[in-house]
């Protein structure tokens, strides 16, 4: 019925609010947990808070989409984190103690000597969790650490005279 819309009453004196749809559209504030390791477009279900059924049904789901904002300096490949770190040459060459950023803060690392630009340094267990459909984590993934190996520039007159002697005894 094209009067009715198939509910069988008609609303002969509809109020101001509803306008005889017989239900209100509100905005209401949710607060939903998202568990660790949830990435772009993952979903989080909320049961019973979607809009109300037909005829006086039960309320459908709400689902929310996830978009995760990039990092200034981490990115992201599934559960592994990737960072690049600069360091200079005497820390390649000689290798070096280093603190590096990982997910759970601050993290000393070592750098073997003879590290070259594009090396790779893994740090298991320093990624994202693994997320499972229920929900819950199992184990993380890895971070791995790129070493760019920074030329210096603007150098002194004495650091030039120390990099020529070392120049004269390399290969």
């Amino acid at each position: 019925c094209s009067r009715c819309q198939g509910r069988g009453e008609i609303i002969t004196s509809p109020c101001k609010e509803c306008n005889g749809r017989a239900h209100v559209v509100k905005n209401r504030h949710l607060s939903v947990k998202v568990p660790p390791g949830v990435d772009n477009g993952t979903q989080i279900r909320l049961s019973g808070e979607g809009e109300s059924g037909s005829f006086n049904g039960p309320p459908g789901n709400l689902y929310v989409v996830i978009r995760v904002k990039s990092h200034p300096y981490f990115r992201r490949q599934n559960n592994t984190i990737h960072l690049e770190l600069a360091v200079n040459i005497t820390q390649a060459a000689l290798g070096d103690e280093v603190e590096v950023p990982t997910l759970d803060g601050k993290e000393m690392m070592t750098i073997p000597a003879g590290t070259q630009t594009g090396d790779t340094i893994r740090l298991r267990g320093k990624g994202v969790p693994r997320l499972r459909r229920d929900g819950s984590t199992a184990g993380r993934g890895d971070q791995i650490i790129t070493i760019q190996a920074r030329t210096p520039t603007n150098l002194t007159a004495e650091q030039r005279h120390l990099l020529l002697e070392l120049g004269k005894t390399l290969d």
